[in-house]
């Protein structure tokens, strides 16, 4: 998925998940007038204002927006497709934008060379199309009846029409041990970078549940020549959402890699002195250097 992105990509150039990114600023011109737009004021620099307050040709439309992931900056393209007068304002914790962990095992497997490829465009893109992103920005409350966020460092933010693109967090894994250094939660490309490193030094490795994400991250792992070993309290992987026939031959594929399947088997803990030495199940004790966590992922929107 990863690679028929990147090549949809470098076909598109300024298309981002779907949308084409404009190429308007922040200023549009009518006729002899100028119109500049600034935090979803819209005023005239040139010429007469009409009654009322607002100035001809122009309609004060400020979006703000929460969440700068691929479904978000999706959205905020679509924005600006849809009129590039709309001023468009991005929020994000991270210190990244457009791309999606879904891609992140296929780096750490070895199947894409780079995790600079994940990223659907470079943060100058999205400067040139009038997209406004502040990252390392975080959103603290959302007032509805103001029309009005808390945005840490910049204070109170009025928003016109609000986009709330904040996919999804993980909880806490509910069970002791949690606090454990060499517990990796995918989701962060920056931090994935960091634990890629990390990985060369790994022998064995614990998945936690057999979702998408999870299949992805066991293939990877074997793929790298670490001892892996998948844990689920489910028959088969997917099993909420698939027959055992459909994902027999994946199964069957982890079985030729090595891969050590434990189905039907409950996460009970992970062990360790301040690092994972081992994790303990409803099926006995695993030595491993590193557990990937998906358990417990929650709606990020929960945050506010």
């Amino acid at each position: 998925r990863a690679r028929r992105a990147q090549g949809q990509q470098r076909r598109a150039g300024s298309r981002v998940c779907g949308w084409r990114l404009p190429r308007a600023g922040l200023e549009v011109g009518h006729g002899h007038n100028v119109v500049r737009r600034r935090r979803g004021i819209c005023r005239r620099v040139q010429g007469r204002r009409r009654s009322g307050g607002e100035s001809a040709g122009c309609r004060e439309r400020g979006f703000a927006q929460v969440g700068g992931g691929a479904a978000g900056i999706g959205a905020a393209g679509g924005v600006k497709a849809a009129d590039p007068r709309n001023e468009v304002v991005v929020y994000t914790e991270f210190e990244d934008v457009g791309y999606s962990p879904c891609g992140i095992p296929y780096v750490h497997g070895k199947e894409i060379d780079s995790f600079e490829r994940l990223f659907l465009a470079q943060k100058e893109a999205y400067v040139q199309a009038g997209i406004d992103v502040h990252y390392e920005t975080r959103v603290n409350s959302i007032d509805l009846k103001r029309k009005v966020i808390d945005v840490v460092g910049e204070g109170e933010v009025r928003w016109d029409r609000l986009v709330i693109a904040t996919g999804f967090d993980y909880g806490d894994p509910g069970v002791p041990g949690s606090d454990l250094a060499g517990l990796y939660y995918v989701k962060n490309i920056r931090r994935a970078m960091k634990w890629d490193k990390v990985l060369d030094t790994v022998k064995s490795a614990v998945v936690v549940h057999a979702t998408p994400l999870g299949l992805e991250m066991t293939t990877a792992l074997a793929h790298r020549g670490i001892e892996t070993h998948l844990v689920d309290p489910q028959p088969w992987a997917l099993a909420d959402v698939v027959d055992p026939d459909i994902i027999a031959p994946v199964q069957e594929s982890w079985l030729e890699l090595g891969v050590n399947l434990h189905f039907n088997t409950t996460l009970k803990s992970f062990n360790g002195d301040r690092v994972l030495a081992s994790v303990g199940t409803s099926d006995g004790e695993i030595p491993a250097d590193l557990a990937v966590i998906w358990a417990q992922a929650e709606d990020g929107i929960r945050g506010f």
